[in-house]
């Protein structure tokens, strides 16, 4: 028998066994935004002697920005809680109580969803951020300025739509970078998959701004601009849905990067790039 057969033969063998033991999966859906972005978080309980920072008990981001572990256990009650890698850094209860260890009969349930409160050595301070304030105050100027400018009549019907567009979307922009500074990193996962989309929508509505003002044909505009938009909505749509076959995206760079948002936001960096390009090629029309 060909190796290469062989290996092949051993990996199927390998993966059918260990499918047909039994598996336990926990989800975190929450953390406390006070959680450090450069903290890994553990699951240690009665299956690993209590180990807070054994490796091969570390919770991997998923693709919809929840955090998981799946672990070999099919029978039995077992008890547990969530670290950051210390007895120091153990969760606790909405007021920095302690709190019971938590409990799981894996012959009943095979899937376990926790929200953990609040950390033991952050006690729930967080300092505010300023700046957040401050981008929150020109999102809402923003806005009033849009409002007072949808008052203006303008003569070019192709105009104002571009013009109403593309400011909501700068408005979003600026909301959105509020919401995310405030939330903790799983919803800064989510919050960042939108952002991804309005990355892709940024160039193509900054260009069809810029030629409505040089004057710009009705019949000139085209979705096909918008399609790799529409791709990106699609992804998001998927990752929400914990698509199996995109799992490689997931993957970890560091504490604040997966590899598919890297390749997303480079691709977006250049349609934005190539967009704005074109929109100066159009100014070049007014001198």
């Amino acid at each position: 028998m060909p190796r290469i057969l062989r290996i092949a033969l051993t990996c199927l063998i390998n993966i059918i066994v260990f499918s047909a033991n039994g598996q336990t999966t926990f989800i975190v859906e929450s953390l406390p935004s006070i959680t450090p972005k450069e903290d890994t978080i553990f699951i240690s309980g009665t299956f690993n002697n209590w180990q807070v920072n054994d490796f091969l008990y570390m919770l991997h981001p998923q693709l919809d920005g929840k955090y998981s572990i799946t672990l070999p256990i099919d029978t039995g009650t077992i008890e547990f809680k969530f670290c950051r890698g210390s007895w120091l850094k153990v969760e606790t209860g909405k007021t920095n109580e302690y709190i019971q260890n938590r409990t799981l009969d894996c012959g009943k349930q095979k899937t376990y969803i926790a929200r953990i409160e609040n950390w033991q050595d952050l006690g729930g301070v967080e300092e505010f951020n300023y700046i957040v304030l401050l981008l929150f105050a020109i999102g809402f100027y923003g806005i009033s300025i849009l409002i007072f400018a949808l008052r203006i009549q303008y003569r070019s019907f192709v105009f104002k739509p571009f013009f109403l567009v593309f400011n909501i979307v700068l408005i979003i922009s600026l909301i959105g970078i509020v919401f995310y500074n405030q939330a903790n990193f799983i919803w800064q996962s989510r919050i960042g998959m939108f952002g991804l989309v309005l990355l892709f929508l940024w160039g193509p509505l900054f260009y069809f701004y810029v030629k409505s003002i040089v004057g710009l044909k009705k019949h000139a505009i085209s979705v096909l601009h918008f399609f790799p938009s529409f791709l990106v909505v699609l992804l998001t749509i998927l990752r929400f849905l914990n698509f199996r076959p995109l799992d490689f995206y997931a993957y970890e760079i560091n504490s604040e990067l997966i590899l598919g948002n890297l390749i997303v936001i480079w691709m977006g960096i250049v349609s934005a790039f190539f967009y704005h390009l074109l929109a100066v090629i159009s100014l070049k029309q007014l001198f």
